[in-house]
């Protein structure tokens, strides 16, 4: 009745002024069913008599009008059908070799929302029961089934419909599937199809896990290059390597070699902090990029990460779960720390600490990740202007958290900038009260999966508010203090 762009469909109880009549009986490009042949006079006949006799509707309102006519499906008795299971002695795989391209192809149309012809391929066990006429594919025997008429020979209509093709793979492996039994490979027939194909990460996960460290180090080689490529197309960058790093910039060599030494001194302290003991402490390598100026350092963020780059920040990391990438980006500051902006060191250290703890690709709180940095940072460069600047006004902040403490260590609770003040002094206030070691069990817990409570309760024997409003009496005191 709501009808279109063009109107209402219908004008009940007046068929000649009805968009829908005028629609069938159109004598050009406008006329109804496009690409087909006319509706026979005495249909169209039967369609005006309903309008002009109010247009009534006996059915639900909710069901599609290509399911009019049909049986309700509470009506229906239950289709039950045997799943044969694999036995590891077949050819094809359905989660392997099946599944992804019915996916993309085919769930589209036939889903539980959308089931042409009553068949949804939402699950296995959908699909192997069938739609409106009957069974689809019928296990072993392929003259009988359906889904290879339509999908193998294409014959009476072509699927899958419209632009979607299927390889000369998907064509052999769907054959040789049904030949075989159309067996089910997967842990639960009733599970979505969807959940049976890898993610593309999945996928480039799995192939990573193949590659040997040096292949691996090859791999991060290559995709450094191309990224530098793309950011400063016409500088050729030096590159320093040691056994966790790749070191790349457009400074001096000398320069690149401190910064290495640099690296390399702090990842001795991120192995001992959080007892560490693996060989690397990033598949494939690290990539340090260090851009001489800021235009190096916004060029990077625009063309490789898709943004651009605030004035008061100077560095980023950058660490995917796949390892795909794994890069620190630094603009070169220089030794001297101001109270707007901090000394290489002090840069260096604050984001290769970041990139360690999206090593394992457990998304830490912000306020654990900017603050662990920066109280690192802070260690490394005493009595820093900058991190001074960046601590400075904590108590004001978390105070409009005071009847809500235990918010502080929810993402979202504040802006960037003082996310990086509150966590600065809440990860130094946990450094003070329990040590290195203990906050190193706070990460890992995390990092296995644990919730912040269970973590909180496990290595400081504090639940979360306890813990807030202990922070909140200690901030107290150092404004007292001061």
């Amino acid at each position: 009745q709501k009808g279109g762009r063009s109107g209402p469909l219908l004008q009940i109880g007046n068929a000649n002024a009805s968009l829908l009549i005028r629609r069938l009986v159109a004598q050009d490009n406008s006329r109804m069913p496009r690409n087909a042949a006319a509706l026979p006079l005495a249909d169209i006949q039967k369609i005006a008599a309903w309008i002009n006799a109010g247009a009534k509707f006996e059915g639900s309102k909710d069901v599609a009008l290509n399911r009019l006519g049909m049986d309700a499906p509470e009506n229906k008795p239950a289709v039950k059908v045997d799943i044969a299971r694999a036995t590891g002695d077949e050819t094809v795989s359905f989660t392997n070799d099946i599944a992804p391209w019915m996916v993309n192809l085919c769930l589209r149309c036939h889903n539980d929302r959308r089931s042409s012809s009553g068949f949804s391929i939402q699950t296995f066990e959908k699909m192997m029961i069938g739609g409106d006429s009957g069974r689809v594919v019928i296990p072993g025997n392929l003259d009988a089934s359906r889904m290879w008429d339509l999908v193998g020979k294409q014959d009476p209509i072509k699927m899958p419909q419209g632009q979607g093709l299927i390889t000369r793979k998907n064509w052999n492996d769907l054959q040789t599937w049904i030949k075989e039994g159309a067996k089910f490979d997967g842990d639960d027939p009733k599970t979505e199809l969807t959940s049976l194909v890898p993610s593309e990460d999945e996928l480039k996960m799995a192939r990573f896990e193949k590659l040997t460290p040096e292949e691996f180090a090859q791999l991060r080689r290559d995709r450094s290059d191309e990224q530098w490529k793309k950011v400063l197309s016409r500088e050729n960058p030096r590159i320093v390597e040691s056994a966790d790093f790749f070191v790349y910039g457009n400074v001096s060599g000398d320069r690149l070699e401190e910064i290495d030494v640099l690296a390399r001194e702090h990842a001795k302290s991120l192995r001992s902090m959080f007892s560490e003991k693996s060989d690397r402490l990033w598949k494939g390598k690290l990539t340090i990029f260090v851009m001489k100026d800021r235009f190096g350092y916004e060029e990077f963020n625009q063309v490789i990460n898709g943004r651009r780059a605030p004035r008061d920040m100077a560095g980023h990391a950058i660490v995917t779960p796949t390892f795909e990438d794994a890069y620190v980006v630094v603009q070169d500051t220089g030794d001297t720390s101001t109270a707007d902006t901090p000394g290489l060191k002090a840069l260096l250290t604050d984001h290769l600490t970041g990139a360690f703890l999206m090593r394992n690709g457990t998304k830490l709180p912000d306020w654990i990740v900017r603050g662990t940095g920066l109280a690192l940072a802070g260690a490394a460069v005493p009595n820093d202007p900058y991190l001074a600047a960046v601590g400075d006004g904590a108590g004001e902040i978390v105070a409009r958290q005071a009847d809500r403490p235990a918010n502080i260590f929810s993402d979202g609770q504040f802006s960037p900038s003082e996310t990086s003040t509150v966590g600065y002094a809440l990860v130094k206030y946990l450094l003070q009260g329990g040590g290195p070691a203990k906050f190193g069990r706070l990460i890992r817990s995390l990092q296995g999966g644990t919730s912040l409570d269970a973590a909180f309760k496990s290595v400081y024997t504090a639940d979360r508010e306890a813990v807030a409003r202990g922070f909140f009496t200690a901030l107290q005191g150092s404004g007292r203090r001061n």
